[in-house]
């Protein structure tokens, strides 16, 4: 499941997902929220908050590869917050193959998570 959060700076989308999530999360939440923003901004920040226990099926795999690729150049902070341990060296990995910034905080960070990705907007 993929839920939009509220009260973030223009610029900033902004989610929560949990549990399993799956191709309709891509394509009825998170697609139009990205082009939405897309439309209004030559570059767009990312704020998700994922829980410990995050899978998702090949189709919602399959469609965050494509947006990722599909708008390359135009990410320009990610902010990931969760408490799965191993997040945070594949952001390291990831942060050499993107354009944009990526950082990755502790539930416990997620103020200051907030704060950095609208930082400047």
């Amino acid at each position: 499941m993929i839920e939009i959060l509220p009260n973030f700076t223009d610029g900033v989308v902004a989610c929560r997902i949990a549990g399993t999530v799956h191709t309709d999360d891509y394509e009825q939440v998170i697609i139009p929220a990205v082009e939405a923003g897309l439309a209004r901004h030559e570059k767009l920040r990312i704020y998700c908050e994922a829980e410990s226990e995050v899978t998702a099926d090949a189709g919602a795999m399959w469609d965050d590869f494509k947006l990722g690729v599909s708008h390359f150049t135009r990410w320009e902070r990610i902010a990931l917050v969760s408490s799965m341990t191993w997040l945070p060296g594949v952001a390291r990995t990831l942060s050499f193959l993107m354009p944009g910034e990526i950082r990755t905080y502790t539930p416990a960070e997620a103020a200051q998570a907030k704060a950095w990705i609208s930082e400047g907007l």
